[in-house]
């Protein structure tokens, strides 16, 4: 029911279109806009969860993201003869989580150790 009324509210075309007017509009490649969204979408994510596991719940966010976005791709892709190349949708998702799961590997090394105060 939800899916239905997302692809009916969206649609492969208005989706496809509002992705090439941010394209054009910003002057970026596809390639570089995946990787600012899914940092915007990591670090909005951090500031807005709480708990000592909110960096998995943000990459987590940023995986439904990128997938529900190539799927979105991939169904306007599929209204065009364009050939619809799962390799491609590949490389659009590793560009997207990329550095969120690089930030989420290395939190722990990056992050202060609090020092227990010495009971005296």
């Amino acid at each position: 029911m939800a899916l239905h009324l997302l692809t009916t509210a969206i649609g492969p075309n208005s989706f496809g279109d509002a992705k090439l007017v941010i394209v054009s509009f910003t002057g970026m490649s596809r390639d570089a806009l995946h990787i600012y969204v899914g940092m915007a979408i990591y670090l909005a994510a951090l500031l807005m969860l709480r708990g000592p596991q909110r960096h998995l719940g943000a990459l987590a966010l940023v995986a439904i993201a990128a997938v529900g976005g190539e799927l979105l791709d991939h169904w306007y892709e599929l209204t065009r003869p364009k050939n619809c190349s799962i390799a491609d949708h590949g490389h659009d998702l590793w560009n997207t989580l990329f550095w969120p799961l690089m930030l989420t590997i290395i939190r722990p090394y990056l992050a202060p150790h609090r020092r227990r105060a010495r009971s005296s």
